[in-house]
């Protein structure tokens, strides 16, 4: 009995050898076809240039006009394939390969940064006829400049800041010559951490105050501060009315910020009191790369203080509508 079952796995195992003998080998191209696909999802960039660089997800144009329940479905339907168990940063690379912002319009815009300006022609030329009754005395010119944490920000090769700095110097260098210019910085000290926002929104100094414009004195003003804080504008446009009180003539104020009040103040309240006060300053606003919501919140401001709210995204753009602006409402007062 032994000796059958022995040969009865022989048989067996013959047949089997048999069997794969007689069956053709697997090629190289039929085995891959038999595997799953891997896929290979790159790396998301964590660096803001990178992130520019890349362009917009996959599905970037199919979902960035939804919202709602209709933004949701479409995701459900494009994400339906993921693998199971991934983990959070295969996960977080597959949503930015499909999902990602095109940045690069928006990066276009402060991309064209210039340091380099058009020749000022005299102010004489754009005198308009018939335009508001001139005030006794000289025209005084306020400068409040945004020196909050965001002015930081590069652009284009440069920084806000310094583009504004520089634009700024050749502004009060265009001034006509009986003009008086002063310059108020805010939100220069401190940080814009939690910890430090007190300080922060308490930073309101004068730089160079009113007068007769120097260029040495006024390019050493720009150079003693940097853009580090929070954005107190209301204390700022407080202080400027407070600046501004005795000096008789003409009296405008130029707000340069890229952002928001951040300090719980209300500037609506503060330009409105400024422009009704017995100064009568008109409260002009330069709105530097500001996003929708500032843009909102800063025109308010300007309007209630019976002045003009520009956008701009250039450095080019910011002296240029500095200049149009003076040209419109402060030649009126020459």
């Amino acid at each position: 009995m032994k000796r059958l079952r022995v040969g009865a796995v022989l048989i067996l195992l013959m047949v089997f050898l048999a069997a794969c003998s007689s069956e053709k080998p697997e090629t190289k191209a039929e085995a891959e076809k038999k595997e799953p696909k891997k896929e290979t999802i790159a790396q998301a960039p964590d660096e803001p240039k990178e992130m520019v660089e890349q362009g917009p997800g996959e599905h970037y144009d199919e979902v960035k006009d939804l919202e709602g329940d209709a933004l949701e479905s479409e995701l459900q339907k494009l994400t339906k394939d993921f693998p199971k168990k991934l983990s959070a940063d295969e996960a977080f690379n597959r949503i930015v390969a499909g999902f990602s912002y095109d940045y690069r319009p928006a990066f276009k815009k402060v991309e064209d940064f210039d340091i380099t300006f058009e020749e000022v022609e005299a102010y004489e030329k754009y005198k308009e006829e018939g335009g508001e009754d001139k005030k006794e005395g000289p025209l005084n010119v306020a400068i409040l400049l945004d020196a909050s944490g965001s002015m930081a920000a590069k652009a284009g090769g440069t920084d806000k800041m310094t583009a504004a700095k520089e634009a700024l110097k050749k502004f009060a260098g265009s001034m006509p010559k009986d003009a008086n210019v002063m310059l108020r910085v805010y939100g220069h000290k401190g940080s814009n951490d939690d910890k430090d926002k007190k300080l922060s929104c308490s930073s309101t100094e004068m730089m160079y105050p009113l007068g007769k414009y120097d260029a040495a004195a006024f390019e050493k003003s720009l150079a003693a501060f940097k853009p580090t804080g929070w954005t107190p504008l209301a204390a700022s446009i407080a202080a400027a009315e407070k600046d501004l009180q005795g000096k008789e003539g003409n009296n405008v104020v130029y707000i340069v910020s890229d952002g928001i009040e951040t300090c719980d103040g209300n500037p609506v309240e503060a330009a409105k009191k400024l422009h009704e006060s017995n100064i009568q300053a008109e409260v002009n606003i330069i709105g530097f790369d500001v996003d929708n919501e500032g843009q909102q919140q800063l025109k308010a401001v300007a309007e209630a203080g019976g002045g003009k709210f520009e956008s701009v995204s250039s450095q080019k753009e910011l002296f240029d509508e500095v200049e149009s602006n003076c040209r419109k409402r402060c030649m009126t007062h020459v």
